[in-house]
């Protein structure tokens, strides 16, 4: 999906979010530069089109992965993010990928 993206939208009108939280970049847009922007692509929680002017001239588009491979996935993310708020319970308390599902 990101390649058809990418090959739609001109670099300047994509936004790339890690995740749902407000983004400081786009906080620090002005309503003229996020109109510009056609596309804000990554890990957003619906509701966020309320940070935009306009926020019925918004679409969301959902990608659903097989649920088996995502909580795998998610697993080993878990894993390998330090950061992550899973990370130090899963590692201090040697929670196999079994036990995490």
């Amino acid at each position: 999906m990101q390649g058809v993206i990418n090959r739609q939208y001109r670099k300047s009108q994509i936004v790339n979010l890690l995740n749902d939280r407000q983004d400081p970049k786009v906080l620090k847009m002005s309503p003229s530069e996020v109109e510009k922007i056609k596309v804000f692509k990554g890990h957003i929680a619906f509701g966020y089109h309320n940070n935009f002017p306009d926020p019925s001239n918004v679409t969301y588009i959902t990608m659903l992965r097989d649920p088996i491979k995502r909580i795998i996935s998610n697993y080993y993310f878990i894993l390998s993010l330090e950061e992550h708020p899973l990370h130090e319970v899963v590692v201090n308390e040697n929670i196999s990928l079994k036990d995490y599902v």
